[in-house]
């Protein structure tokens, strides 16, 4: 190279000194955050080349992670001509001079290059008011300088996307430290879940093998009662039958204190105790302190050194049937979820419960209804043998001397025909009244509201009566006639009311036929007319359910299923 001037020396020297700066931009700037690469970068470039302005674009090759840097307001139209280029998709020249770009009274002149092999790693611009910019070493020096930096970009952009994986990597790790933690002691649980529920589904086999074999319903409860004592490590459980009023008859106990309160103890709970409470809401209850209470059961408690106490219900076919309650003596409160535990349990049991105490229930409806059925036949016999047995006895006599009469030409011939005719019509008339004792012909005919009809134009009682006209079959009919013909002579009889009412209607395969009443209530449902329509229904697969508050009317509600016609 030729140096003709001492200017001309000092030039080159100031060139290499910036070569050798800019040389070193690689250097300094890896490891920082992109941000701070084309920060550095126009800074740089405003110091080296003394620039007016200075515009920095630095971007990954796919134009992701776009940092923008600008440094002066010389040349205020770029970014918006930059911005129009990558709007319009149109591609940016490789490298551009501006005679003037300042827009004003001063000549500013700019540059702008494109980073990268292609021009895929962004741009730089400058602008300088200098009559000679850009001359070829500040090209060289801009150009070097942007790539050099989009170098350092690219470093920065790896070292960040290693560092965003390597936090991503220690947070999925983490995760999936606390998920091995969680998953951990939720398998704790689950196990002693499984545990519980494998203690809990080996005592209700063990239950409902005792009903299989036809334990005494004795039996049953007594197992009942141990099993949950088990299972919920409780110092004593009882079972209790609800009874008419505020009394419960103890079926079972278990416990150090049973003899205290052994099977066959009637018990009233009046006062704030879990048996009321129970009896009250028909859900879980407890009571974690007896002070204050009072009542034959609050008393017995503090007999017992009982401190905490937690009841379920026990339901069987839907209705409330008893309650199962278990105390502990100690000063831990009995766990939570208990109630929970033992409501499950009680309705596992239901159907066992239900089998066992119903066996007995069921032989004696079975002996009633043989009794009924032979009392019924006998009647009949009776009525026949002294009714139109005896007609027909008479005809028959008749018949023979008015026989006897026409041999001999004997004018009472006639008279004796007539004699005999009486006979028979009214052992007709005795035949058909008999036929319609057991049977109505008014229900056979017109149906279960008709008959229902019948039934209450006999009763010197208001009775508001809506029964559908549709058949059913005849069984359902006759069943349901009787059902209502019974509680409505119950009514009249025994309940003082002023009025009633018959209700009838079809639902989900279903006759439910209701009796109501507003007299002064207290029915007993051990009575001998209701224990009879009770087997009626039971008789069919239904069901009979009585409401007799005391004073407060009574209600007799039957359902029949017309599937078992």
């Amino acid at each position: 190279m030729r140096v003709d001037t001492d200017a001309e020396v000092l030039r080159l020297r100031a060139v290499l000194r910036d070569l050798v700066a800019l040389s070193a931009i690689p250097a300094v700037w890896i490891g920082r955050e992109p941000p701070d690469v084309a920060t550095g970068l126009a800074d740089e470039l405003v110091e080296l080349l003394r620039l007016d302005f200075a515009f920095v674009r630095l971007c990954d090759p796919e134009g992701a992670g776009a940092v923008e840097v600008t440094r002066g307001d010389a040349w205020k139209r770029f970014p918006e001509l930059l911005e129009s280029h990558l709007a319009t998709s149109v591609q940016f020249p490789r490298k551009e001079i501006f005679a003037d770009v300042g827009g004003g009274c001063d000549l500013y002149r700019g540059i702008a290059i494109r980073i990268g092999v292609n021009g895929e790693r962004g741009v730089v611009a400058a602008a300088s008011e200098r009559s000679d910019f850009p001359t070829a070493t500040d090209e060289l020096l801009l150009s070097l300088a942007a790539n050099h930096a989009a170098m350092a970009f690219q470093s920065s952009r790896l070292i960040q996307e290693r560092r965003r994986a390597e936090e991503e990597l220690r947070e999925a790790r983490n995760q999936l430290e606390i998920k091995v933690v969680e998953r951990t002691a939720e398998l704790r649980r689950s196990e002693a879940s499984l545990s519980q529920l494998a203690e809990e589904q080996a005592a209700l086999r063990r239950v409902a093998t005792l009903v299989a074999e036809g334990a005494a319903p004795t039996a049953v409860f007594d197992a009942v009662a141990a099993e949950m004592e088990g299972l919920l490590h409780a110092d004593g459980v009882t079972l209790s039958r609800y009874e008419p009023g505020s009394e419960v008859t103890v079926v079972a106990h278990r416990g150090s204190d049973a003899r205290r309160v052994p099977p066959g103890s009637r018990v009233r709970h009046e006062g704030e105790n879990v048996t009321t409470m129970v009896r009250r809401s028909e859900r879980p209850a407890r009571m974690e302190s007896y002070a204050g209470t009072h009542g034959a059961i609050a008393e017995l408690v503090h007999d017992l050194g009982v401190r905490a106490t937690v009841g379920a219900p026990v339901v069987v076919d839907g209705l409330l049937w008893g309650v199962v309650i278990a105390n502990w003596r100690g000063e831990e409160s009995p766990p939570a979820g208990t109630e929970e535990r033992m409501a499950q349990f009680a309705q596992l049991l239901d159907t066992a419960i239900a089998n066992a105490d119903s066996r007995d229930q069921l032989t004696a409806s079975r002996a009633r209804l043989l009794t009924a059925a032979d009392e019924a036949r006998r009647r009949v016999v009776r009525d026949l043998h002294d009714g139109a047995q005896q007609r027909l006895v008479h005809t028959i006599v008749m018949l023979k001397l008015a026989q006897r009469a026409l041999r001999e030409k004997d004018e009472e011939a006639e008279s004796l025909v007539g004699a005999a005719l009486e006979q028979a019509e009214q052992g007709h008339t005795e035949l058909r009244e008999l036929a319609h004792g057991i049977l109505p012909a008014v229900l056979t005919r017109g149906g279960l509201g008709e008959g229902v009809r019948s039934v209450v134009g006999r009763l010197d009682l208001p009775v508001q009566v809506d029964v559908p006209a549709e058949r059913f079959p005849a069984d359902i009919e006759a069943s349901a006639y009787f059902i209502v013909a019974e509680a409505l002579t119950n009514v009249v009889k025994h309940a003082n009311a002023g009025r009633a009412e018959v209700r009838a209607s079809v639902e989900d395969g279903m006759l439910h036929v209701e009796v109501r009443d507003d007299g002064i209530g207290g029915a007993d449902p051990g009575g001998h007319g209701l224990v009879g329509i009770a087997d009626r229904a039971t008789a069919l697969g239904g069901r009979l359910k009585i409401e007799n508050p005391v004073g407060g009317g009574t209600l007799v509600a039957a359902t029949l299923p017309l599937s078992a016609s």
